[in-house]
């Protein structure tokens, strides 16, 4: 076992990197890992000794240090997950990285440093709850054609938007009563998607979790657009996206072209053993063949030709599932699509090693948005059944009070309508009778009121529900006419 078995690479993600990177080297996501500062330490080192590295490096005293751990998403963006506990802290680095299934090249933690009012470090805001989430801003200015991130914040999972503005424009600088529009950044590849956050629904009900991005921008700026470019976030973060893809395209020749010319002996080097396994599992003879009389990259060309046909069918076969009738359809007319998707994902895992990393991230994004797309289906139909329920409950009061005005006008001591008025009944027992008619009739009517109520916002509800799926449609069938697998 070499000496660099005993050693791992963490890197370390601070706010000031964010602040560096996020509009000059990076638009998307939160940080490039390869531009932060990286510690080479040996596993066995206590995790409190890196810590005491980490305090001489930036000048952030042990005490004043909190390190969440990031996760890759199935879109694959890579954003915090959870604060270390203070068991894995207590253990050594290579037990943390065992613990958490971490990637064996590097180790990538956030460090989250909390300044009072001299902007000296002060003790971290620890997320104490499950209802504790950190969100993380990036202000856009139109104007300017800007993106910059701007700071983070804990929020609670049952508050809402509307209840932390005056926090964001303290944080962008602007009038505590400025008027913003908040946008969720969800992922750019193969496709932007960063649609509006509704400031009535709670962060939970907007299905916002740790490591998420808001970008915001004033909302004045949307309503003079006309001399604007990009008025708002999303045809900013578009604009952007169109102009890494044509420059990511054309990498990616390069890298192609860089590949092609390589030796034989670093196709030897960077070729995965599983393929090599696999190779040998097609025709052990034939493979050993290939090798005597015309070398190991030669062998892996006939290899990669075996995968690429593999690919094509499995690509084909996934794509007839999602595509080949219009699922979207289907869901409206009530279709269980557990099953289409379990096989889906199953298909995915089971042949994972012949995808490409933007294959995966693909097909990744098309089966969130049809989950997403099934949520906002089952969300609709119960609105819709709270929506009955409320008209059910209309009608019978509506009945009711029909019945309640018949017992009145039918009271013997109550011969015409004018006589229903209290202050014209003498007979103390007719009017006792009455006021517990009119008391029935008060509750009624406060009945009636609630279920107005209700009716309204359920209908508000119902209608942004369906804006929201007409948008996931519009991006199913752009899916459906492009594949991006």
């Amino acid at each position: 076992m070499t000496e660099t078995c005993h050693y791992t690479i963490i890197k370390v993600v601070r706010d000031e990197d964010l602040a560096e990177q996020i509009g000059k080297d990076i638009y998307f996501d939160l940080v490039d890992f390869d531009k932060v500062r990286s510690f080479r330490v040996k596993k066995y080192t206590s995790f409190h000794d890196f810590k005491e590295y980490v305090a001489n490096e930036f000048g952030i005293p042990a005490r004043f240090q909190s390190f969440w751990i990031w996760t890759k998403r199935e879109n694959q963006s890579f954003r915090p997950l959870r604060p270390l506990t203070h068991i894995e802290e207590a253990g050594t680095v290579g037990q943390l990285i065992k613990l958490t299934k971490a990637d064996k090249a590097a180790y990538h933690l956030f460090l989250q440093v909390e300044h009072g009012l001299d902007l000296c470090p002060i003790a971290p805001l620890n997320k104490r709850k499950d209802d504790d989430i950190l969100l993380f801003f990036k202000l856009y200015d139109p104007e300017k054609e800007e993106l910059r991130y701007v700071g983070r914040l804990f929020v609670k999972c049952s508050g809402k938007p509307s209840e932390i503005l005056t926090k964001l424009n303290n944080l962008a600088g602007y009038d505590s009563d400025e008027e913003i529009e908040l946008y969720e950044e969800i992922m750019f590849e193969p496709n932007v998607m960063c649609y509006p956050v509704d400031e009535k629904l709670t962060f939970n009900e907007n299905q916002l979790e740790n490591g998420d991005i808001i970008c915001f921008q004033k909302a004045s700026e949307m309503v003079n657009e006309k001399h604007l470019r990009y008025p708002d976030v999303p045809s900013f973060l578009e604009y952007v996206h169109s102009q890494v893809s044509f420059s990511s395209s054309d990498t990616e020749s390069k890298d192609e072209e860089s590949v092609s010319e390589s030796s034989e002996e670093e196709i030897k080097n960077i070729i995965d053993s599983d393929e090599i396994e696999a190779m040998i599992a097609e025709d052990a003879i034939g493979a050993i063949d290939r090798v005597l009389a015309e070398g190991i990259s030669v062998s892996l060309q006939s290899m990669h030709s075996i995968q690429v046909s593999r690919q094509s069918l499995k690509v084909q076969e996934l794509r007839d599932i999602v595509f080949k009738e219009d699922l979207f359809e289907k869901f409206k007319e009530g279709l269980t699509p557990n099953v289409i998707f379990n096989a889906f994902k199953e298909k995915i895992d089971a042949n994972a090693y012949v995808f490409s990393s933007r294959q995966l991230g693909n097909i990744n994004a098309v089966v969130n948005l049809l989950n997403n797309i099934v949520r906002m289906l089952e969300k609709l139909e119960n609105l819709k059944k709270v929506l009955d329920s409320a008209k059910t409950s209309t009608d019978q009061n509506n009945q009711a009070l029909k019945v309640k005005r018949q017992k009145i006008l039918a009271s013997n001591t109550s011969c015409t309508i004018q006589q229903t008025r209290l202050n014209q009944i003498t007979d103390p027992k007719a009017k006792i009778a009455m006021k517990s008619l009119n008391k029935e009739v008060k509750s009624i009517f406060h009945r009636l009121a609630d279920d107005h109520i209700k009716l309204k916002s359920v209908e508000d509800k119902i209608q942004e529900a369906q804006i929201d799926l007409e948008s996931h449609e519009k991006l199913y069938q752009f899916f459906k006419e492009n594949p991006p697998f």
